[in-house]
């Protein structure tokens, strides 16, 4: 008794990535010579539809990736021109510091220090987080302080923190002596 050939499931990869499926004796391994008894195939319509998923699945992502990213950069934008709307240039620091008198003006001057704090802490989270990449890709040095060292960025983190800390100090002096200018 002649056995027929049995039908297995033939699964191929295209360049692009995109599924082709088709049902194949066991003696014929290659894509079938009718493409519309390919298109017909339960299987390939099947494979077709898992692509198309795949794709679309690809592509949300993609825009979901897109839109955090933007959402991101439009809030830091935002808040860097919220901190530097507090900002005084040199010439109006110096005189401000100068000519204060006023707890508006000692306000002011606070104000600038709390926005310089905000700058000097984003300036040490990023050390940090630059320090945490450079401990990751095993950049070490026999010089700890060059450039590329986790040891550097420490460095400069804690000096970020410590210029923080003095600016806290002094917009928090500002706001005593604006207090002490009110109770006049």
């Amino acid at each position: 008794m002649p056995s027929s050939p049995s039908k297995t499931l033939v699964i191929k990869v295209l360049r692009n990535g995109p599924l082709l499926a088709f049902h194949s004796s066991e003696s014929d391994a290659s894509l079938p010579s009718k493409p519309d008894s390919l298109c017909r195939d339960p299987v390939v319509m099947i494979a077709s539809r898992v692509n198309r998923i795949q794709r679309r699945n690809n592509m949300t992502k993609f825009l979901n990736i897109t839109r955090n990213l933007v959402f991101l950069a439009t809030a830091a934008f935002m808040t860097t021109s919220m901190a530097n709307a507090q900002l005084l240039n040199k010439a109006q620091l110096k005189e401000l510091t100068a000519t204060a008198k006023t707890a508006q003006d000692h306000e002011k001057l606070a104000k600038h220090f709390d926005a310089k704090a905000a700058e000097y802490e984003a300036d040490a989270k990023d050390y940090e987080e630059l320090a945490v990449v450079h401990r990751n890709n095993g950049h070490s040095s026999k010089h700890p302080m060059s450039g590329l060292t986790e040891e550097h960025c420490k460095y400069f983190a804690a000096k970020a923190r410590d210029a923080a800390g003095e600016a806290k100090k002094i917009a928090a002096d500002h706001r005593e002596m604006a207090k002490a200018d009110t109770g006049k």
